[in-house]
């Protein structure tokens, strides 16, 4: 199938936005690359900069003008490997353990569906931890598919618009989901209606008004391919009052790297040349992602 590309509005105030401005620019133009240039960058997306270039609305969002159409980013979510950003699976769990303590705060839950589990190490803790009862999962990757399935006998949906709006939960997780997500007010839409009357929906995203990001630029890790729009604080906090949900609370989490690993990706941002360095120790790094938690609002019902 060959892959599309389409225009999009702001997918945080639902605007066509006219006066926004380009603030972060690929080196790479998406017109010199060959499809099967570009279905390799997004199998391998830290191996080779290239994005959609992002633009600033005049509300204050920050996203791709031009991205791929649902139809193509079906079949592009449909096969790929586990999504590990460091590579490191126990430095992976530690980072979710960080997640599950924060989360913790304000369950126990009883009926949970995550959305983007991937390998499943997330809703597999917080079943240890007893912090979830049941959990269905949302994963387009099929190949995760017998993985969770180990984890859980409930439902495995390959989209969450297969999921009847009479089946209701108390929780809707998505670690690193809305980033990814180009129609995220139709898919939020959906999500509420899949939420019982008090339900809320956790998540981790990356921060692009953070620290990091400012002094990487265009070199920022999370300026992806895979990602059509990224937060910040203001952001996150002004799309989902514009849905009908108010803050329970957005914080700075944790990311748990070996040292290797960062030198790894300093060096290919700043110089780009890889190097494998031996693995060395391990830091607990604020750098640059936020968790948040959102309520339905019912005053604005």
């Amino acid at each position: 199938m060959s892959l599309e590309i389409i225009d999009r509005v702001c997918p945080f105030c639902f605007q066509q936005d006219k006066n926004s401005y380009l603030e972060i620019s690929s080196k790479v133009e998406y017109s010199t690359l060959t499809e099967s240039e570009v279905r390799t960058i997004w199998n391998n997306v830290f191996n080779r900069k290239f994005f959609f270039s992002y633009f600033r609305c005049e509300c204050g969002g920050l996203y791709n003008k031009e991205y791929f159409s649902i139809k193509s980013l079906k079949e592009l979510y449909s096969k790929m490997k586990e999504n590990i950003h460091t590579g490191d699976k126990n430095m992976d769990i530690k980072t979710k353990i960080h997640y599950i303590s924060i989360l913790s705060q304000h369950g126990p839950f009883n009926n949970v569906l995550e959305i983007g589990p991937d390998n499943g190490s997330l809703a597999e803790n917080l079943i240890k931890q007893k912090v979830v009862k049941n959990i269905d999962f949302v994963e387009p990757n099929v190949e995760m598919h017998s993985n969770l399935k180990k984890i859980s006998k409930n439902s495995i949906f390959k989209n969450i618009y297969e999921i009847d709006d009479n089946i209701k939960y108390d929780l809707v997780i998505g670690i690193h989901v809305l980033d990814h997500i180009p129609d995220i007010k139709n898919y939020v839409s959906k999500i509420d209606s899949l939420l019982n009357a008090e339900g809320t929906i956790f998540g981790v995203v990356h921060d692009e008004k953070s620290l990091l990001a400012r002094i990487l630029a265009s070199r920022w890790p999370a300026y992806l391919i895979w990602h059509p729009h990224l937060f910040n604080t203001n952001s996150i906090r002004s799309f989902f009052r514009n849905v009908g949900f108010k803050q329970i609370f957005i914080k700075k989490t944790l990311n748990y790297f070996n040292v290797s690993y960062l030198l790894e990706h300093l060096i290919r941002a700043l110089f780009k040349k890889e190097l494998k360095i031996f693995p060395l120790f391990t830091l607990s790094l604020k750098l640059g992602n936020f968790a948040f938690m959102f309520k339905k609002n019912q005053i604005t019902r």
